[in-house]
């Protein structure tokens, strides 16, 4: 009697909310932390062939209180969840920003009631949900079948979700092979991370990488050590069969090396600012011509996981990352490639919680015929504020020539081995007696490495370098080498 009174209640206290994400289309994707810690992927979960009920409320929210009160959500995680018939998994969002931990404990100022105590499934704080699922007002409560698709359920009873999950697609079908690349362009020595499109995922995947090497793993990094254009083939099976994707000439390495970094964009937090809770703002460039983001460096309040995402002036993806960030400032990895074009938005798809700054800005940041920042994204104001990324790090896509002194190992009767090498470079000659070598960047800097000689031959720890193109120096003679 008492959770029909609540689920009462609910109808007549829910407000009108509109979803533009119909039912069918797929589920956007995301990773986040459980406030146990664990990290949790929604695809992670659909790929186990379950389906997952996504709550998404508020702690200041009276319909998302009275849901979560009524013991549907508990009864169908005891039923269908892990300990249960293991068919499906419940997660509540709490998603507003602007609450916190003590509002989920019941004891904030903008809360109904304890959330955490006698709750059974994970409760994740993600902010930026909702507007990754296109939804405004709330509450809302979607059923996401194995398939990815999404079912707007709202909030019903349990046995009505359980005749909901029951019509979900069945998985049983051979996997339809997909992939991307984090990066597919480079100069001389190329590391490319290969990610897994496959839906359903396989029981066994193979990939043939072009150059004569093949890896077993689901999202393998591979090594490109000679210039060419690579076609990348993915075969995925299962228990149904399997399938095979080709992608023609998707990876082009060029000969030569990487343009040097350079940096654009507000260095640092001098200025007035705080740290920014929303990610609903960011920053307005121009791309003069192609270019790479290499990284950019950040300030974060909050350890957990950040989408960001480069947009077109029709809001058309061109780059997403998902990464981890700790609290504290850190450079981050972004390796995004941006083609030429006016007016792109890098912005956030999740949470900040990263510094914005709201004063001491200069706009316009720029490099001439690279980049151009042009401004905020904040329509009242938009060069009175600079948001998250800092001293952003940016080179040309083209490839540079190696100095036209370099001479092929070959022409001095050198034999360096192995090459590409990992610990050791290995140098010996019939005609030369060799110097004590010297090994530059491809900037032209020194690194420091220790060489010794030993029967003839001259031996040059490369251990501490990072990955990439060098230069050994041999007196007057110069050999290029790979560290990988």
């Amino acid at each position: 009697m008492l959770r029909r009174l609540i689920l009462g209640l609910l109808i007549v206290s829910s407000f009108s909310l509109r979803a533009q994400l119909d039912d069918g289309a797929l589920a956007p994707d995301f990773t986040g932390l459980d406030l146990d810690g664990n990290t949790i992927n929604l695809y992670d979960i659909l790929a186990e062939d379950k389906a997952v009920v996504l709550d998404i409320g508020a702690t200041w929210c009276q319909p998302c209180w009275l849901y979560h009160q009524s013991g549907e959500l508990e009864e169908f995680n005891a039923a269908y969840g892990p300990t249960g018939t293991d068919q499906a998994r419940v997660l509540f969002v709490e998603g507003d920003v602007k609450t916190g931990l003590e509002d989920l404990q019941g004891t904030g100022s903008a809360t109904f009631g304890n959330w955490i105590e006698d709750t059974s499934y994970p409760i994740m704080s993600m902010g930026g949900i909702p507007a990754l699922y296109e939804v405004f007002g709330l509450p809302f409560t979607y059923l996401i079948c194995p398939d990815r698709t999404t079912k707007l359920v709202q909030q019903i009873p349990a046995e009505a979700l359980a005749e909901q999950m029951d019509l979900c697609t069945s998985m049983d079908i051979v996997p339809v092979p997909e992939f991307s690349t984090v990066r597919s362009s480079g100069c001389g020595l190329l590391q490319v991370d290969f990610e897994d499109r496959t839906w359903p995922r396989g029981d066994s995947y193979l990939w043939e990488f072009g150059d004569g090497v093949t890896s077993t793993l689901r999202e393998p990094v591979h090594l490109y050590a000679e210039a060419g254009e690579y076609t990348v083939a993915l075969t995925v099976g299962n228990a149904y069969g399997q399938k095979t994707l080709t992608k023609a000439m998707i990876v082009s390495v060029g000969e030569g090396h990487p343009a040097s970094n350079r940096s654009v964009g507000k260095r640092d937090t001098m200025g007035s600012g705080r740290m920014f809770d929303r990610g609903v703002q960011g920053l307005v460039f121009d791309a003069h011509q192609d270019f790479i983001l290499s990284s950019a460096t950040v300030y974060s309040d909050k350890d957990d996981w950040r989408t960001f995402v480069v947009l077109d002036s029709a809001d058309r993806l061109i780059a997403r990352r998902d990464m981890r960030i700790p609290v504290g400032e850190h450079r981050i990895q972004l390796d995004m490639e941006i083609p030429s074009g006016q007016d792109y938005r890098l912005a956030m798809w999740s949470d900040a919680w990263l510094y914005r700054n709201d004063g001491g800005t200069a706009y316009p940041y720029s490099i001439d015929s690279l980049v151009t920042i042009k401004s905020s994204t904040v329509p009242s104001d938009p060069t009175g504020f600079y948001y998250y990324l800092y001293d952003w790090k940016v080179r040309e896509t083209d490839c540079k020539a190696i100095a036209s002194s370099v001479i092929d190992s070959k022409d001095l009767n050198i034999v360096i081995r192995p090459n590409p090498a990992n610990e050791t470079l290995v140098i010996e000659s019939s005609e030369l007696n060799l110097p004590r070598a010297q090994v530059y960047n491809l900037s032209g800097q020194l690194m420091t490495v220790n060489t010794s000689d030993h029967q003839g031959l001259l031996s040059v720890d490369v251990s501490k370098l990072s990955a990439g193109v060098y230069i050994v120096r041999l007196g007057s003679q110069q050999v290029k080498f790979v560290k990988i």
